[in-house]
């Protein structure tokens, strides 16, 4: 993790430390295991594995513990979300999920800011990192559980011109493109389709450290006229030949 994110991180185990863990943490017992109850309890949250923490996250709120028990061991599911890519790739939309369920904007003031602190700050991490590693179309998932406009999250690319963040870029814009049109969020659409994204891929391919990554800045570029209804520049940009 880079340092904003350790500091988000941190902060949120700091603020919900006002939720500690209880004796008992109620179940359905038809749901979940003597077994799967031990292993929650195996570590501190800090050093829960992954694997123990799962079934929690899955249950939580529904057939296992409360708001109050979700809490406890919500840094940890966030945590989590920056540190195990299996994590980031599948439970922290689970996670997102149950946040939405329990009205985390209901929550004190303190915790909704951490919370969106460390959406911000994973926000700005994953663009600095290939889609290969940390796909940002995957975080944008769990993000929608959270926020009902993410264009403030999109916004980050306008200050970001690394090839990361333009792969990133690319990756989400190749997703949209081919997303039935009923199943768009009209506000990324809108945003993808405004000129200043076309511009800043089209830069982006000219400064393309590599033919694989031009090729991949060219397609989007496509896509966005596509996506635009329009035909683009008399000669869009083209990949360079390996």
């Amino acid at each position: 993790m880079d340092e904003a994110l350790t500091r988000a991180v941190d902060d949120l185990y700091a603020v919900f430390a006002r939720y500690p863990a209880r004796p008992t943490i109620a179940a359905c017992p038809h749901c979940i295991s003597p077994a799967a109850q031990a292993a929650l309890r195996a570590a501190p949250p800090r050093r829960l594995a992954a694997a123990a923490l799962r079934p929690f996250t899955t249950k939580a709120l529904s057939t296992w513990g409360d708001a109050d028990d979700f809490r406890h061991f919500l840094p940890r599911m966030l945590e989590l979300g920056a540190l195990d890519d299996a994590w980031f790739r599948w439970d922290l939309a689970v996670a997102t999920g149950k946040l939405r369920r329990a009205r985390w904007h209901t929550w004190p003031a303190d915790e909704q800011r951490a919370v969106t602190a460390y959406c911000h700050a994973l926000w700005h991490h994953v663009l600095t990192v290939s889609p290969d590693e940390r796909p940002a179309e995957e975080l944008l998932r769990a993000l929608h559980n959270l926020f009902d406009d993410v264009t403030p999250f999109l916004a980050a690319w306008r200050q970001d011109a690394s090839e990361p963040a333009l792969r990133q870029l690319a990756a989400v814009i190749r997703s949209v493109a081919r997303t039935p049109p009923a199943h768009l969020d009209g506000r990324i659409l809108a945003w993808i389709t405004h000129p200043r994204t076309r511009e800043d891929v089209e830069a982006g391919f000219f400064r393309a450290g590599s033919p694989a990554v031009a090729r991949e800045l060219s397609d989007a570029h496509d896509d966005v006229v596509a996506l635009c209804g329009a035909a683009g520049p008399a000669a869009p940009p083209r990949a360079p030949r390996d």
